[in-house]
């Protein structure tokens, strides 16, 4: 499983995203994590082009997740941005039988177990808790 930069950056776009009640442009979501608008215009497209956000033109446009959270797993994102490559891809030697395809299947089950909504949920509450203030 090859998980890179391109893929993070992926899932944090969809955790901001997930997190507003409105729709958001590019520059708003880099600005929330001081990400390049550049960079994140080519993500968000592969995200559209893999049915994960849809975009909307004008004043009130902009980009929203398209479906449910809950059905969104970390695994689909980098699927969806990096492909579904394996460390095992050719079995060719008993190492690859007893350690890369198993880790393989670790790191697949690993990621497909969490789910967007929550990572979420987890933004919220440590965006939320930064500007708490007791007395």
């Amino acid at each position: 499983m090859k998980i890179t930069s391109k893929s993070k950056v992926a899932i944090k776009c969809l955790i901001i995203l997930g997190a507003e009640d409105k729709r958001l442009s590019v520059r708003e979501i880099a600005e929330k994590d001081d990400l390049s608008v550049r960079y994140l215009e080519q993500i968000i497209a592969s995200l559209k082009k893999h049915g994960m956000v849809d975009s909307v033109k004008g004043a009130s446009g902009g980009y929203a997740i398209i479906g449910s959270t809950d059905q969104i797993s970390v695994y689909d994102v980098v699927v969806a941005i990096d492909g579904d490559h394996s460390f095992s891809e050719a079995l060719e030697t008993v190492l690859d039988e007893l350690v890369f395809k198993p880790l393989d299947e670790s790191i697949k089950e690993h990621l497909s177990s969490i789910k967007l909504s929550k990572l979420i949920e987890a933004y919220k509450l440590k965006t939320n808790s930064e500007y708490m203030y007791y007395i």
